[in-house]
């Protein structure tokens, strides 16, 4: 007897007509006219070539207005957050290069292939083309 009361407390929220989604949206609808070839162009206004024609009502769920500010504040949120995880990986990717320099310095061997190679400009040079010879005609 002691579960009773919460029971039918449970039974009635769950099974009543209103459901916690409805109050998130509202349902709306609009008139849909299917236009051109094979009506595959929609308009919200009747087709001019067709003004007699009727259209078709499209039934939607149109999220509330506080549905549609937390979803708003989420994404905001969301784009901090993916702002602050760059931030960080780009300073760890930096500390990492500074400790693998750091480490190349010290360690003799890495420096000398670096050092004995001298460093020469990269210079783009245009391709030689070979000129196209006038064809041969026969004066005959």
């Amino acid at each position: 007897m002691k579960y009773l009361l919460p029971l039918t407390v449970f039974l009635t929220l769950n099974f009543s007509g209103s459901s916690p989604a409805s109050a998130e949206t509202e349902s709306r609808s609009a008139t849909v006219y299917h236009c051109g070839k094979d009506g595959r162009e929609l308009r919200d206004a009747p087709c001019p070539g067709e003004p007699k024609k009727p259209g078709s009502q499209v039934n939607y769920d149109q999220p509330s207005d506080a549905d549609a500010r937390a979803t708003r504040e989420q994404a905001a949120a969301d784009a901090k957050r993916a702002d602050t995880l760059q931030k960080d990986r780009l300073r760890q990717e930096a500390e990492q290069r500074r400790r693998q320099a750091a480490a190349a310095r010290l360690s003799p061997g890495a420096a000398a292939p670096a050092a004995s190679a001298p460093a020469r400009p990269l210079v783009a040079t245009k391709p030689k083309l070979k000129r196209p010879h006038k064809p041969k005609t026969n004066a005959g």
